[in-house]
């Protein structure tokens, strides 16, 4: 993660997960702080994307035209972010992306750059989408920044940073092998020394014969600060 002059924030995560298409997706993640004092006109935040083949770093996408949607966090982990999702359809390989976001017309900007892999359909990996991380899920309408998948809202915590003041942290997994549908699945947490924090055992919600969910969330609270994974 680079940052401008250390003063605005940009956080990217991301979620890749098989369409109704049978092909993969992936969704960025993208949480835009301004810094300190500024503010955007209309809300409009202006995003330069490039995504590269990361062997090669040939370029195969750019938009300098993308503007980051007026949606504005006023709750959860990501208060005063903007937030926005870049859906991106590439075929199975390894990708980076390079994301400058700034407020438009002003000089000062924030970066931010990472590789990820787009699975084959015949691969292990297209078992399951990524786990997706986020600070609430609810169903349709009671979040107000975030996007929609089965039925569900979900609002993304792309900073990837939580507050024991919010209690509690949610996850979502599509599951798409249907022999994993009926069994017991495990959600572990563990801290930078490897040590199990907590082991959560969930059983699939099933949507169809092709898709079932892996939803659920965990208290904060008796967590101490540092990183986990």
């Amino acid at each position: 993660l680079l940052h401008g002059q250390n003063t605005s924030d940009l956080r990217v995560d991301t979620f890749v997960y098989r369409s109704i298409e049978n092909v993969f997706l992936t969704d960025l993640l993208i949480a835009f702080k301004p810094a300190v004092g500024q503010s955007a006109k209309n809300d409009t935040i202006d995003v330069s994307l490039i995504v590269y083949e990361d062997s090669l770093l040939k370029q195969v996408l750019a938009t300098n035209q993308y503007f980051l949607r007026n949606q504005k966090s006023n709750k959860g982990n990501t208060d005063n972010y903007y937030l926005d999702i870049f859906t991106l359809d590439l075929p199975p390989g390894n990708y980076l992306y390079r994301i400058k976001t700034s407020i438009l017309g002003q000089t000062e900007f924030a970066k931010a750059e990472a590789s990820f892999e787009v699975p084959a359909l015949t691969d292990d990996r297209s078992k399951n989408s990524s786990l997706l991380l986020s600070d609430k899920i609810g169903s349709s309408g009671t979040i107000q920044t975030g996007f929609e998948r089965n039925n569900l809202y979900i609002q993304p915590n792309p900073t990837k940073r939580f507050s024991k003041t919010k209690n509690k942290i949610y996850f979502y997994l599509e599951l798409y092998d249907s022999q994993l549908f009926n069994k017991n699945c495990y959600v572990t947490i563990t801290n930078s020394s490897g040590d199990t924090n907590l082991q959560i055992q969930k059983k699939p919600k099933i949507i169809d014969e092709s898709l079932a969910l892996l939803i659920g969330g965990f208290n904060l609270l008796d967590f101490e600060t540092g990183q986990y994974k």
